[in-house]
């Protein structure tokens, strides 16, 4: 994946700032089509700074949301997630999560370190692991 310039990153924060009327953490790090909020952090010295650069004022609604403000999904809703999708599929993957619409994929890697141990949580093992690496 390219490294995206500061413009993109603040725009990417824009373009979240429209579509939830406000920012938070969870907002940033449950978006598939956005950096981390750590990235912000890492980039602008604090997120506050990044939420600065584009306008944005914490604790300030700035508009009406076009959308339902996204709700935080708890760990046993995202977990409950999976298993419905490997209910419905008889196999989970990146594609497959983010087709199923509720949390995308990198979402499952943020809370839980990675795919394979949110996979594990709920006692799912892709065969493609079984006697390989990596």
């Amino acid at each position: 994946m390219r490294q995206l310039s500061d413009e993109q990153m603040l725009q990417k924060l824009r373009q979240l700032l429209h579509l939830h009327g406000y920012l938070q953490r969870t907002i940033i790090d449950e978006d598939d089509s956005t950096p981390s909020a750590s990235a912000y952090k890492n980039r602008f010295g604090s997120l506050a700074q990044a939420y600065k650069l584009i306008g944005f004022v914490p604790g300030v609604c700035t508009f009406n949301s076009p959308r339902e403000i996204k709700q935080r999904h708890t760990n046993y809703e995202l977990l409950e997630n999976l298993k419905r999708l490997l209910r419905e599929h008889g196999r989970l993957s990146r594609d497959i999560i983010n087709g199923g619409a509720t949390v995308g994929s990198n979402a499952y890697v943020r809370r839980f370190g990675s795919l394979t141990h949110a996979y594990a949580l709920i006692g799912y093992a892709p065969a493609r692991l079984h006697g390989q690496r990596g």
